[in-house]
């Protein structure tokens, strides 16, 4: 039982020593405050048309995300622009997380299908149940991150669309 001591006395020594050579590097890596547009496209989008900074622009995107006025008057030009981009084209705003929502529902069904195989077969093992629990609630949620987060977002958008035109004292077609 020494291989949990060696384990940790080996990451002890050297993660200081891999931190202690990188930190001696002569020249440090650039670090770009410009979004990327596979990771963030709603925050790319607004950078590439308005110029807004880290905050602004996460600002704007809380507002459309959030289905409410931008905080400031002189963010409802762009969000109102962001709310009608992501109606007209389907810009995504988390892109990200509606491919994890379906991973999830890909782990969900494996834990399902492994619970019922293990019941169909007739092992009884106390954890068969709560793999079943399990894997449930991991389809529910990765079918809800997945299909049913990307249609809120595009209520909220729509009513971001609309408080942020009557805002501007716009005329709301009906």
């Amino acid at each position: 039982m020494a291989w949990p001591w060696v384990l940790i006395a080996f990451i002890g020594i050297s993660l200081p020593a891999v931190d202690w050579q990188l930190s001696r590097r002569k020249s440090a890596r650039a670090f770009s405050l410009t979004p990327s547009s596979r990771a963030d496209p709603a925050g790319y989008w607004l950078y590439q048309r308005y110029g807004l900074g880290i905050l602004d622009r996460d600002k704007v995107i809380a507002a459309v995300f959030g289905g409410t006025a931008a905080s400031a008057p002189s963010l409802q030009d762009a969000a109102h622009a962001l709310a009608a981009e992501v109606l007209s084209s389907g810009l995504r705003l988390r892109p990200l997380q509606q491919r994890l929502g379906w991973v999830f529902a890909g782990v969900g069904l494996g834990e399902l299908a492994g619970g019922l195989a293990r019941h169909l077969r007739g092992i009884q093992f106390g954890a068969q149940s709560g793999q079943l629990a399990v894997g449930g609630l991991y389809l529910m949620a990765g079918v809800g991150w997945a299909a049913w987060l990307p249609r809120l977002t595009r209520r909220r958008a729509r009513r971001a669309l609309q408080r942020n035109a009557l805002s501007f004292g716009n005329v709301r077609s009906a």
